[in-house]
């Protein structure tokens, strides 16, 4: 992991659609992960940026779900 990754990769965030003016959610990997519980795995998680530590502190304190800017 690098700076590269930030939380809207992994959250997910919207997306325009083929209709004007028109957005979608679009979830984000680690969303998909969690919701299909599925795992995921992390390298070099001490060189990731800080938003998306805030993302994932909950989850490996024991939390089974987490809430995206989608309100889900």
């Amino acid at each position: 992991m690098d700076d590269q990754i930030d939380g809207r990769t992994l959250e997910g965030g919207y997306v325009c659609t083929d209709r004007s003016g028109e957005f979608r959610w679009q979830p984000g990997s680690l969303t998909q992960a969690v919701q299909n519980g599925f795992w995921i795995v992390f390298e070099d998680l001490n060189k990731a940026p800080s938003d998306v530590h805030s993302i994932l502190l909950p989850l490996l304190e024991g939390a089974d779900s987490f809430k995206t800017g989608h309100g889900e």
